[in-house]
């Protein structure tokens, strides 16, 4: 089962490991395999850390030049 994922930056994914994934599932994605289903809410604190880390990294480059 290789799915391609909607998602920025990403491209396929195997969901080999995870036996019920469907179309509306959150997965946590690692070196190319669906690893972990999470729920919504998981998935929405998830991405906006990740958008956070990413902020504050992209402040710091500013910062520095």
């Amino acid at each position: 089962k290789l799915e391609q994922l909607m998602l920025k930056g990403l491209g396929k994914v195997s969901l080999h490991i995870l036996d019920d994934v469907k179309v509306g599932d959150y997965v946590i994605v690692y070196t190319g395999f669906a690893i972990d289903k999470i729920d919504e809410l998981e998935a929405r604190r998830s991405l906006k850390t990740i958008r956070e880390v990413f902020s504050l990294a992209d402040n710091e480059t500013v910062n520095d030049s």
